[in-house]
């Protein structure tokens, strides 16, 4: 069962029990970006429909949505909807008469989708709530989609209005498999396929038309070029058919074996071959013609609309080998190059190129972030003279001037106007540099004044009126902030130091409210087989010994730059023992560190090349190490043992296995000894070649996971009996005697090399697989009477990862009334409680933990002031 909807099906009576809280422990570690706000905001898509504008809007407390202005913050606001629609992100899709349309698709059910329209000044009204295979499309006042529940899809239309939604009658028979919505053309057909055929939809006729008959082909796309739809089809070859509205059966104009559409003018398709030929169209076979010249990248990207000026056609081609803005010169027939972009596949697959958007005799384009100017000749192919940024998708051409968001040399955030000279370029907002105004669209004129979705510190993303020099905020949208989403998280004395710092892999450490300071960790690389990559982490005082990963070096850091070095050159093994770390390189060397250089030397020297099975396990005095190691054609597995001198250095034991095997020994050290696994045997040791030995008395089948308690040894059996139950059992240290606890179809993770529970204590929670229907959390102290079932709802939510710190178990679950949260239940699963709720009510924190330390639970968790943020707990006192 899912864990999320387990916990929602039985968190009811638990929380009238312990009720719930928004106060807690949780303390937040710092806001690192405050005044700032997520990034992943939807495009709002503005949408004029008479006196009014539409656009998409995203805050805090009401999700995505359709909002509505006026031009005035007064008459700005959501659209209300009128029936239930599940919240989710939202796209307007245009106008359909006098009413917008839009669809939510819900962010738990993606396949079922509504349709929602709206008059001006009026509230939003459900259409259909469906499962939609393709976008609904508009055509002449209608907008058309397929209804795909219980697997058919019928072709539907609206007119806005829920009395006006309805299957198309004269399409009822058209309910095939692959049947998919394509384009619309002219305002005049729907263009669609089923059953192997392509076929439109004539709306102002009423009638069905072929365009092409069913064959072994399949489309791969259409695109319309003013009075033509252009289809590409592909079987053994690839082919581009012509229609028209008057001549709807499609003509072959063109046969290949690779054909790839590069862009459109007018009523001329262009597009390339495999030997990057390029070649027009106008939709008759008597002219497709190629191109002399260059020859283009056969894999560029559709670059949409292309840009003409007089006779010349630039033409972006955004490769995969290659990458660069072309001239082509219809009157000569002949492509050249005017800017190159990129040469090389890895190079090529960053690169962005905006489609050409023509102002007079000029060409405008973004090119991997930065603004171009072309008048089709090199000589006049040049960056822009002001502007250093710009973004291709918000520049609009209004009054003769282009319109756009971007960043001049000197930093300056802002709208923009411009036709192309430094003396015709001027900021149309009021950023600063400490308040960049970041357009995030292309700006609308209405209302007398332009309006454009930026985002400014410190509202975050708003609809903003621009006129007269200034940016007025017309919306006040609450975002979430931005925060940090780090995948671990070290204590070292008063600092943090972590990684994943805004999606960085590099290493960072904070000390209060003081600056983010960067760790010069290097990241290397680390390949392996049967040697793994040391990822052990070791504190010892104030400092952490770690080898950066992946890499084969042992480096210490107090969490300050000056303070990070190398401490040893290479590193095979890293594991604690007494107050220190113990280090193994690759010569079989053994040295003792606290992580400073002068305290860092060499104990003794092992006797081989080493290749270590994970790090070392200290027992009291001792400190135990396996390796494999190879001489000739076998394998062995070995145990050695150190006290830290070269007398006190020597192999226990050596324990051939087949080559291509993993020996994983799961060494767990209870009552002074060491226990460990080879394959299904159980062993032990007592430091001594004579006491290294198999159990007296092994388990049934064998044995695939062992568990350590204060004063007990847990393991888990293989199956046996008819229906190859798996055993639980507990290990006495002292006589060596097994009891059997429980058995089950799997007993914790069921396999070797996972863990079998969370422990405290002696104390043990364990996943049992009872039977095929039926899995929950057992808890047992070691013996046969204390081993039972925990009560519902956690001993149901067997989807949880337990991490048990002070005294405690901690984890993550989801309850209808308090969406994801962090949660806790004692050393006996019995007092589980909501340890806070990080964003009140039924949404989630949506926790992940990090690091439990014997003081601290560390944990990343979102709130609604500040974002995803480190939060940290005091578990010190909470032991019982």
């Amino acid at each position: 069962m899912n864990w999320k909807l387990a916990f929602v099906a039985v968190a009811a009576c638990l929380l009238c029990v312990t009720g719930a809280r928004a106060e807690g422990p949780a303390r937040l570690v710092r806001d690192f970006f405050p005044d700032e706000f997520e990034g992943s905001l939807p495009v709002s898509q503005l949408t004029q429909l008479g006196d009014e504008l539409f656009f998409v809007a995203d805050d805090r407390d009401s999700g995505q949505g359709v909002w509505r202005t006026d031009g005035t913050s007064a008459g700005t606001g959501l659209v209300p909807i009128s029936g239930s629609v599940a919240p989710g992100s939202v796209r307007i899709l245009g106008r359909a008469g006098e009413r917008v349309l839009w669809l939510v698709v819900p962010d738990g059910n993606p396949t079922v989708q509504t349709l929602v329209a709206v008059t001006g000044q009026g509230d939003g009204v459900v259409l259909r709530t469906a499962q939609f295979r393709d976008l609904p499309l508009i055509l002449g006042g209608r907008s058309y989609f397929q209804d795909c529940a219980g697997g058919e899809c019928a072709i539907w239309s609206t007119d806005g209005t829920p009395a006006g939604t309805r299957p198309v009658p004269a399409l009822a028979g058209f309910r095939a498999d692959n049947q998919r919505l394509l384009a619309t053309f002219s305002d005049q057909w729907l263009v669609f396929q089923s059953d192997g055929k392509l076929l439109a939809w004539d709306a102002a006729r009423s009638r069905v038309l072929t365009l092409l008959p069913g064959g072994a082909w399949r489309v791969v796309q259409v695109y319309t070029a003013g009075r033509t739809l252009y289809i590409v089809t592909r079987n053994e070859r690839w082919r581009i058919w012509a229609s028209r509205l008057d001549a709807p059966r499609g003509t072959q104009v063109f046969s290949s074996g690779y054909v790839n559409v590069m862009g459109r003018l007018g009523d001329s398709l262009y597009f390339s071959t495999a030997d990057g030929q390029l070649w027009s169209t106008d939709g008759r076979r008597g002219t497709t013609r190629p191109y002399s010249g260059l020859r283009v990248d056969p894999y560029s990207l559709f670059a949409d609309e292309l840009g003409a000026i007089g006779s010349k056609i630039l033409l972006p081609n955004p490769g995969y080998y290659t990458g660069g803005l072309l001239r082509v010169q219809e009157q000569k027939r002949e492509v050249s190059e005017l800017l190159p972009v990129c040469s090389g596949k890895y190079s090529c697959l960053s690169t962005r190129m905006s489609k050409v958007t023509v102002l007079g005799n000029l060409g405008f384009e973004e090119i991997n972030g930065q603004p171009w100017i072309s008048n089709g000749t090199r000589e006049g192919t040049r960056r822009h003279p002001v502007l250093d940024q710009a973004d291709g998708f918000t520049f609009r051409v209004l009054g003769g001037r282009l319109l756009l968001g971007g960043a001049s040399y000197e930093g300056e955030q802002q709208l923009w106007e411009t036709d192309g000279t430094s003396a015709g370029t001027r900021a149309l907002s009021d950023g600063t540099n400490d308040r960049p105004f970041r357009v995030e669209g292309a700006p609308v004129p209405f209302a007398g004044a332009l309006f454009v979705a930026a985002d400014r510190k410190p509202v975050g993303k708003q609809l903003w009126r621009v006129e007269d020099g200034r940016a007025a905020a017309v919306t006040d949208l609450q975002h979430l902030p931005s925060g940090i989403d780090p995948y671990f998280v070290e204590t070292v004395g008063e600092r943090y130091v972590l990684s994943g710092f805004r999606s960085s892999t590099k290493w960072f450490a904070i000390d209060g409210a003081g600056p983010v300071e960067e760790i010069p960790v290097p990241l290397e690389g680390c390949s392996f087989y049967e040697v793994p990559c040391p990822r052990e982490r070791i504190h010892v005082g104030a400092r952490l010994l770690f080898s950066p990963y992946p890499g084969y070096e042992l480096w210490a850091t107090d969490g300050t730059t000056a303070g990070t070095y190398r401490v040893l050159g290479e590193l095979a093994a890293l594991g604690a023992w007494r107050g220190e770390a113990l280090a193994v390189d690759f010569q079989g060397r053994l040295w003792a560190s606290d992580g400073t250089l002068s305290g860092t030397r060499l104990l003794t020297q092992m006797e081989g090349f080493l290749q270590p099975v994970g790090p070392p396990v200290a027992a009291g005095s001792l400190a135990y190490l396996f390796r494999r190691a190879v001489e000739g054609e076998t394998v062995s597995l070995e145990l050695w043992r150190t006290d830290g001198t070269a007398e006190g250095t020597l192999r226990l034991a050596s324990l051939p296995f087949p080559e291509l095997s993993n020996p994983y020994p799961n060494p767990v050290v209870v009552g002074g000894r060491l226990f460990f696994l080879f394959f299904r045997t159980l062993w032990m040791s007592d430091g001594t070649a004579v006491g290294t030995k198999p159990l007296p008395t092994q388990l049934p089948i064998g044995t695939f996971a062992l568990t350590a308690g204060g004063g007990v040894l847990y393991a888990g059996s293989e199956g046996f009996g008819s229906e190859g139950r798996q055993g639980l059992w507990a290990i006495d240290p002292a006589t060596l005697e097994p009891t059997r606890l429980a058995s089950a179809l799997r007993v914790g993770g069921g396999s070797v090399g996972t863990p079998l529970g969370s422990l405290i204590g002696n104390t043990l929670l364990v996943k049992l697989r009872e039977d095929q229907d039926v899995e929950r959390w057992w808890v047992t102290e070691g013996t046969p009477s204390s081993t039972h079932p925990i009560p519902a709802p956690l001993g149901e939510l067997t989807s949880l990862n337990l991490v048990a710190a002070g005294g405690r178990h901690w984890f993550a679950a989801c309850d209808p009334d308090h969406g994801c949260e962090l949660w806790s239940t004692d050393r006996l699963g019995e007092d589980t409680r909501l340890v806070q709720d990080l964003w009140p009510g039924p949404r989630s924190g949506d926790p992940v933990i990090l690091r439990a330390t014997e003081t601290k639970l560390l944990f990343v968790a979102t709130d609604p002031d500040v974002g995803r943020e480190l939060w940290e707990i005091d578990v010190s006192a909470g032991s019982d």
